[in-house]
């Protein structure tokens, strides 16, 4: 009796230890998990309804909750776009709950005729994340990338094609979840046609799966993939005004285990441009007012293939290759007039006309390896006291844990040639050359990059949490050869100028790991993810033309972290923390002077250090049915900040913009976005920004502190006045913005869009598209500081009306869900890079 009472004492508080309740939620129409749904562990008792835990699905749709007593709970599920589900689970005293396959229903509506299930709207948002559905966006018909980026909530592309967000420089941009070297500036990503755009995510605050660089955030740009079963494909021609137009082609087929693609896009575009600057400078006795008035036009090709082919012979592994040449000639005819006279008394002090004429070829390839295993280690038997204690007591089946990788290797390969001509009516303007005078200068570069990453990723178990780990391998070569050559007249022929000829090697090494967790802190019902990062750098830069040599070593952690809860169905708070860094590239570190305009010379700054950027973000999301409000309020430090620097010569004749360390910068400022349906045929989607910049020029630069507020808006208004018939209307407003010597003025245009569907089964789209509808866009900036004041002006051809048509053949409809590199089926985005799952490892 003795030994059965020790028993009953020991045993049954063994017999009811801590059990999990474990699940994945599904698409029940496609099938794909649903990532980043709320869900919620309630007591399912009369008396007591309250909040046990709570938590957020993974990207593969997996939940878990952990340490739970034997009993009956309340399951809650909730996410933007479907149905609630409620299901009563209960808690044996031996065995974990399992809740395989959860299927979520999407939220239907019905207009006319016409039942809509799922529908997606232009712009998701998410608390740290917003995913912009490209095809939903007509304003992006006929366009390339840039385009789309134009028209994206809080990001800006300025008339040198770098992107800002949030006021802030030096963004990552990703494509298809990895950094390729043809993914920076708006020359690269023009070579991108919105066609073949899926989706766009703009990650404000990345978490340490990403890489470190960038200091104003992520964009991620998901290309279409082939998902149907059998032979598909795709054609579209657009035509728009004044010699613009491209066509493109798509087809796939999916064969069991094999799903090779191919896609052809071919672009020609005339655009025309203008440039305006008056200056005035006071560093002589007697102030110089400076004139100059300029016009250009361009003609771009470009050639875009993709053959790619994915091998998946079991759902749990998968291998894809894919190989895409870019390449194409572009011309541009530059004419700039100058005039010069003195403010104290008048006298005219000269005047110089200059013509530029440039031929480029551009040439780059991005090759692609990537793969995905998902394995399971065999089931874990009792140990062989368990067997004796617990007869029967099944295996524990731990959850899957996945291994993926990539590889990309991208050489590139750009030339151009630049034949200038300039002729001066007062010789000292000309600084000694001969009048007229002609130059030819030729710029090569090439660049090799390379990236390799391995990631591990094991789900939700134990006390960690859903952990991920990798490392990450890139290496950049760049060799930039600029040769600067005078016309003599007695030889009549071109002479090398050695003085003004630069070449410039440079190599950059990023060694890179990191971990991150995520799991739910109990009954608290806050869901916490952290992370680190380390990342190892070192560069070596060399003119070759001199020996000079230049390097930089060093090792950085970027931490990360994340708290988000919900307060009740309808509502979610999220907490979050970064640090990141912005390292010069080879451009800004070249010194190499370009002197094709003579008075405006243009060189980088071998000297300049990385910038470090530390971020803090508090948000909140609003939803019920199709409306979604979200807010955030964000804060963030720049220290050794990177800016464009304008300096003059002594007789405030010339002027030369290079890049310096200024010292630091603060912003501070909230932002709100909404998302609505007004009508059943009518719909908005909205986003408005504030923010307070605060620039500290250090002493060695003038000691200037400069502030100043910002603030950008865009609404998107989208009518469907018959089944197959949609208008769109998007206006966009920048405000005016600080800068260390001056200002950026406002920008604000309006583009509008109609899509008709013709052909059986909607098989035919006709597009008509006009951008900046009223010819306002235009970037204004204004310099004033002690030495100059002046008002530049740069106006290209930004109103283009375009038509085309499209025809989809093959399986359209029923296609099976969409499958990213890791072979995931995708749903909704996450919070960490959609498909890829942050992609940068």
């Amino acid at each position: 009796m003795r030994f059965l009472l020790l028993l009953l004492c020991f045993g049954l508080p063994w017999l009811s230890r801590a059990q999990a309740v474990t699940g994945t939620l599904r698409d029940d129409a496609s099938g794909a998990p649903v990532p980043f749904a709320t869900v919620r562990l309630l007591r399912s008792e009369a008396a007591d309804s309250s909040l046990v835990q709570g938590t957020q699905t993974t990207e593969a749709g997996d939940f878990r909750f952990d340490g739970l007593a034997p009993g009956a709970y309340g399951l809650r599920v909730s996410v933007i776009g479907y149905q609630p589900l409620r299901r009563t689970v209960a808690v044996g005293p031996t065995v974990d709950a399992l809740l395989n396959d959860l299927r979520l229903a999407p939220v239907a509506k019905q207009l006319g005729q016409v039942n809509v299930t799922g529908e997606k709207a232009i712009v998701q948002d998410d608390l740290n994340k917003r995913v912009i559905n490209v095809a939903k966006d007509l304003t992006s018909v006929a366009g390339t990338a840039v385009d789309v980026l134009q028209n994206i909530p809080s990001v800006q592309v300025d008339q040198n094609g770098a992107i800002s967000l949030r006021g802030a420089e030096n963004v990552l941009i990703l494509v298809d979840g990895k950094q390729s070297g043809l993914a920076s500036g708006a020359a690269a990503l023009a070579q991108i046609p919105a066609s073949r755009i899926d989706r766009i995510e703009v990650v404000t605050n990345p978490s340490a799966r990403y890489d470190a660089d960038g200091a104003g955030g992520v964009i991620n740009i998901i290309l279409k993939k082939n998902t149907q079963a059998g032979t598909t494909g795709t054609a579209a021609l657009n035509v728009g005004t004044r010699d613009k137009w491209n066509a493109t082609g798509t087809l796939g087929t999916r064969r069991g285990a094999w799903n090779p693609t191919a896609s052809y896009d071919f672009r020609r575009e005339r655009r025309w441009g203008e440039t305006t600057l008056d200056q005035t400078t006071a560093l002589q006795r007697s102030p110089v007012l400076t004139n100059q008035r300029g016009d250009n036009v361009s003609y771009s090709t470009n050639h875009t293939a993709r053959l790619g082919v994915e091998w998946s012979p079991a759902p749990d592994r998968s291998v894809g290759l894919a190989v895409q040449p870019r390449f194409g000639p572009s011309q541009t005819r530059d004419n700039l007039r100058t005039t010069r006279s003195m403010l104290a008394d008048g006298r005219d002090a000269g005047s110089f006309t200059r013509r530029n004429d440039t031929e480029g070829q551009s040439n780059a390839v991005d090759m692609t390896v990537d793969f995905r295993r998902a394995f399971v280690v065999p089931p874990v038997a009792p140990a062989p006291d368990d067997s004796v204690r617990r007869p029967g007591l099944p295996a524990k089946q731990p959850a899957p844990r996945e291994l993926s990788g990539s590889l990309v290797v991208t050489p590139a390969h750009n030339r151009a040639e630049l034949m200038g001509l300039q002729q001066f009516r007062v010789d000292s303007l000309s600084g000694g050359r001969p009048n007229p005078y002609r130059l030819r200068q030729t710029t090569d570069t090439r660049q090799l990059t390379s990236a390799a990453r391995l990631d591990y990723l094991l789900p939700a178990t134990g006390w960690f949490g859903r952990l991920e780990t990798g490392a990450k391998s890139t290496w950049r070569r760049f060799e930039l050869d600029n040769q600067l050559a005078e016309f003599d007249e007695p030889t009549q022929a071109f002479v090398s100028d050695t003085a003004r000829s630069n070449r410039f090697a440079y190599d950059e090494w990023v060694q890179a790991a990191y971990a991150t967790t995520q799991r739910g802190l109990g009954a608290t019902g806050w869901t916490a993810q952290a992370g680190v990062r380390a990342e190892y750098t070192a560069t070596r830069g060399e003119q070759l033309t001199t020996g000079r040599t230049l390097g930089r070593q060093y090792l950085s952690l970027f931490p990360s972290a994340t708290l988000a809860r919900d307060l009740g169905p309808n509502q979610r708070v999220q907490l979050s923390y970064a640090r990141r860094v912005n390292r010069p590239d080879v451009q800004t570190l070249n010194p190499f002077a370009d002197v094709t305009d003579p008075l405006n010379v243009r060189r980088g700054n071998p000297r300049l250090r990385p910038e470090f950027l530390t971020a803090v973000e508090a948000g909140h999301q609003w939803f019920r049915g199709k409306t979604t409000v979200g807010t955030t309020l964000f804060w963030r430090r720049t220290v050794n900040q990177v800016q464009r620097f304008r300096t003059f010569d002594a007789e405030g004749k010339v002027s030369t913009v290079t890049f310096i360390n200024l010292g630091s910068g603060t912003t501070a400022g909230a932002e709100i976005t909404l998302n609505m349906p007004l009508t059943a045929w009518w719909r908005v989607a909205g986003n408005a920004s504030a923010y307070r910049q605060q620039v500290m020029v250090d002493e060695n630069n003038g000691g200037l502190n400069r502030s100043g507020w910002a603030s950008s808006a865009r609404l998107s208004s989208t009518f469907q006045p018959a089944a197959r018939t949609e208008v769109q209307l998007t206006g966009v407003y920048r405000g005016p913005a600080v800068t260390p010597q001056g200002a950026r003025l406002a920008i604000y245009f309006l583009e509008a869009a109609l899509s008709q569907k013709v052909l059986a089964g909607d098989r035919g789209t006709i597009s008509l598209r006009v951008s900046d509808l009223f010819d306002t866009q235009r970037f204004r900036v204004n310099l004033d500081d002690a030495n100059a004041v002046a008002r530049i002006t740069f106006k290209r051809e930004t109103r283009v009306g375009w038509i085309g048509f499209a025809y989809r053949f093959g399986q359209q409809d029923g296609a099976a869900p969409e499958r990213g590199p890791r072979g995931k089926k995708r749903g909704p985005a996450d919070n960490e890079g959609g498909q890829t799952g942050g992609g940068e490892g």
